[in-house]
């Protein structure tokens, strides 16, 4: 459709009106010929409308001008262009934007809703941060008084049965704490940073973690295969929260009656982890999220102990940050196994 147009003479009044602003305006020809712009649209008349200054502008300073304004009247966004005629008067185009204008609403809203998420998001994350740093220091001196209070008491003895829960209460929420502080780091500085130090010996690194574990439950199995020699330059800390992760992560999908296994290899420049469980399989709905935070798989066992469902995404990115890549594999009849691949360097 052609642009809508009319000409007014020095007088305001129309003279020229082409059939697309007939059908733009609802007004007929002989509704608007001869007659003053302003008397036809007096919403126009008001001297703080575009339409009103501009074409003043227009008519009075014999400029061309352009502008884009609202019709209430009409609902429409027209963009207006006006032209100064030589034999005096302005000629006048409509074109409606309104389509346009109402995307580009829409996406200035879409954008000014992903940026107060992201604010909201980056707070919230801010605020977690700062929340489990402060609570770290009153959590580890209920931790140091529980273990100081373990060793004065006896064998046998009520109170040291308190102390006992009181050390083990106090070691999961700082486990939870930090888990919380790198699901931070990971969302706000991209990732969880790591040290390498001195040559890691992967073997004993899993036996002492697994030796730990079952310190607190020692009720489960967990079974160690180690084959070969395998060291590498890793963080030790970090790489023994992954060992830890998975550890907890297997006992959690499976029965008392059911051991754990965990094997270490050496395979050309990787070192490889493998944590395996029977029990059931990982649903195929939880498969694609299984590294999102604060997931928990539909077949977790209520006494498994963790419930922030961080375990598996702060995992994944220890992996990353150490260059390696971690997969897992689940069936009825093999079980579960997670599978971490490392190269021994870096």
């Amino acid at each position: 459709m052609s642009d809508a147009f009319l000409a007014l003479d020095e007088d305001w009044r129309i003279t020229l009106v082409n059939a697309s602003q007939e059908r733009m305006s609802h007004k007929r020809r002989g509704e608007t010929l001869g007659r003053v712009f302003w008397e036809v649209w007096p919403e126009t008349k008001d001297p703080s409308t575009k339409t009103w200054t501009e074409y003043h502008r227009c008519m009075q300073e014999r400029v061309p001008v352009r502008f884009v304004e609202h019709h209430a009247s009409l609902d429409v966004w027209t963009e207006v262009r006006a032209y100064p005629c030589q034999v005096g008067g302005i000629s006048v185009f409509f074109r409606d934007v309104s389509q346009q204008m109402r995307t580009e609403a829409e996406l200035v809203d879409a954008l000014r809703h992903v940026e107060t998420t992201r604010r909201s998001a980056e707070f919230e994350q801010q605020l977690i941060g700062i929340v489990s740093h402060d609570l770290r220091n009153p959590l580890q001196a209920i931790r140091l008084s529980a273990a100081h209070g373990l060793k004065g008491v006896g064998q046998e003895t009520r109170q040291r049965r308190s102390f006992e829960r009181i050390l083990s209460s106090s070691d999961r929420a700082l486990r939870m704490i930090n888990d919380l502080l790198d699901f931070t780091r990971v969302r706000l500085a991209g990732g969880i940073g790591v040290e390498r130090g001195e040559p890691v010996d992967l073997h004993s690194l899993v036996t002492q973690v697994v030796d730990e574990v079952l310190f607190t439950r020692p009720e489960r199995q967990v079974v160690v295969e180690s084959v070969g020699e395998v060291q590498g330059r890793w963080d030790a800390d970090r790489l023994a929260q992954v060992v830890q992760n998975l550890v907890g992560n297997a006992l959690q999908h499976t029965t008392e009656d059911v051991p754990v296994r965990v094997r270490t290899w050496g395979e050309g420049e990787d070192a490889v982890l493998e944590v395996h469980n029977g029990g059931a399989p990982i649903a195929a709905q939880d498969m694609p999220r299984l590294f999102e935070p604060f997931q928990r798989g539909s077949g977790a066992r209520p006494d498994g102990g963790r419930s922030m469902g961080l375990g598996l995404h702060i995992t994944y990115h220890l992996v990353q940050a150490h260059g390696g890549g971690i997969r897992v594999r689940s069936s009825a009849d093999e079980g579960t196994t997670f599978t971490v691949r490392l190269p021994r360097d870096g």
